[in-house]
């Protein structure tokens, strides 16, 4: 019979063993990747649409690894070892085709565009055709323009997008007419 005191160590043992194979198992995992695996993640993208030449990726992997792994790297097992979903197509004139690799960019994807800016609100009180009478009353009656905008906002009126009045958008009112 177990005690409850030799269960929790079993347990805490079990969990040991656990995370140890998990530790293990990831390093296997990161060991299975091959050098052009382990470049192409870390210096190019993957872009549909997109292709970088197979003599400049060839030349920037190879001076990247290690001194003693270059000579194992020629460009036809480069071509061989390309990770799935890159292809080499032929591009260029067809009397000289360059070899280039299909889905990957020396750049990463440009942000998305930002969302348009919303309109200002509207004033959905507004009038233009009761606003521009009140103010050309106001004009016949002498008052300059300023003088109608600080009337108009003293009334409690706004413009069209809910603003106060000010001089320009009540010289734009009035001429309307």
């Amino acid at each position: 019979m177990t005690t409850p005191e030799r269960t929790a160590e079993i347990v805490a043992r079990l969990a040991e063993l656990n995370a140890q194979s998990a530790a293990l198992l990831a390093e296997l995992h990161g060991q299975s990747r091959t050098m052009l695996d382990q470049y192409i993640d870390a210096h190019l993208h993957r872009r549909e649409g997109f292709t970088v030449a197979f003599s400049d990726l060839y030349s920037a992997f190879k001076a990247w690894l290690p001194e003693r792994e270059r000579e194992s790297w020629s460009k036809g097992r480069v071509r061989q070892e390309l990770p799935q979903g890159l292809l080499i197509v032929h591009e260029g004139r067809s009397d000289q085709p360059r070899k280039m690799v299909q889905g990957l960019s020396w750049h990463p994807s440009p942000p998305p565009p930002e969302p348009p800016k919303p309109e200002p609100p509207k004033n959905p009180d507004y009038d233009e055709d009761k606003l521009f009478w009140v103010a050309r009353n106001m004009q016949k009656e002498g008052m300059k323009v300023h003088q109608i905008a600080a009337c108009m906002n003293e009334l409690g009126h706004r413009d069209k997008t809910g603003e106060p009045w000010d001089q320009q958008n009540t010289q734009a009112l009035l001429w309307l007419a």
